[in-house]
């Protein structure tokens, strides 16, 4: 669900995984070994991160889409400039801060 070769939209990918994790969720039940849960959640957002750096593959528009989610000139030119794959680049503070869950 979260391979970056899939070629759908984020909008369709989120669903998707948002149905899967309820499903295994409903599955599995909750029990008192809670302690993977907050680990695999962690993972999933790191590869949805990823996933949209895919999506934003030229340096022109990682730059534009980062400003516009709120990261500085600074950070999001060393971003869009970086060579380093995105996998590495989403777990670097900026994208992280651009790209964090959203709060209650």
């Amino acid at each position: 669900m979260t391979s970056r070769r899939w070629g759908v939209s984020m909008q369709h990918r989120l669903h998707k995984l948002a149905q899967y994790i309820r499903g295994w969720m409903g599955y599995f039940r909750l029990s008192e070994y809670y302690r993977p849960i907050p680990l695999l959640d962690q993972w999933i957002r790191r590869r949805i991160r990823c996933c949209f750096l895919k999506q934003w593959r030229k340096p022109k528009t990682r730059f534009k889409n980062l400003v516009r989610l709120g990261v500085d000139n600074v950070n999001a030119a060393k971003i869009a400039a970086s060579s380093k794959g995105y996998y590495r680049l989403s777990k670097t503070y900026a994208v992280q801060q651009a790209l964090k869950k959203p709060g209650p």
